[in-house]
């Protein structure tokens, strides 16, 4: 018996005893534990942000990150992100006459454990701006040319440009 210090009550503890599950029983349960686990470190949210003017820019800063943008005809901006564990991450968005913003930062200390997932659907003539920090980014229906400046860190880089060297 293990008494109960805040209502002076008796619980029953088992320790070591017999089970009268099946195997596969204990083994189900225990898979239904990690599934109710891992629902409960993951959040899923999706952000509709609706848009102004056309020709919108869009502002994504995130780190970490794995980012899908999706062009579509709608005059919104719809970002569904996903983040492990939840706790990890500090997401939030907005926007005004000037644009959209969404930013989905890692907190400290959460190191290679915390994850985030991104799919934001963006109008066809909304212009992009992505900061990424160590991010995996992919577009689809990409129509124009890209401008991708080198990692600040990279030889031959002064505040996010190619130097001869010198």
């Amino acid at each position: 018996m293990v008494p109960c210090a805040c209502h002076k009550t008796r619980y029953t503890l088992r320790v070591n005893q017999q089970s009268d599950l099946h195997p596969m029983q204990t083994l189900n349960r225990l898979v239904n534990a990690a599934a109710i686990i891992n629902d409960l470190a993951r959040q899923k949210h999706t952000h509709v942000l609706p848009v102004m003017d056309d020709g919108i820019t869009v502002y994504l800063h995130t780190d970490d990150a794995a980012v899908r943008v999706v062009r579509h005809d709608r005059p919104q901006v719809e970002a569904t992100i996903e983040t492990l564990p939840a706790l990890a991450w500090r997401v939030a968005t907005d926007y005004d006459e000037n644009g959209v913003y969404i930013v989905a930062m890692k907190r400290p200390g959460f190191g290679q454990i915390a994850r985030a997932s991104m799919n934001v659907l963006v109008p066809r003539d909304a212009h992009l701006v992505l900061r990424m920090n160590n991010g995996l980014v992919s577009l689809d229906h990409v129509r124009g040319t890209l401008h991708i400046a080198p990692p600040a860190d990279a030889p031959g880089v002064v505040n996010g440009y190619l130097t001869d060297g010198e």
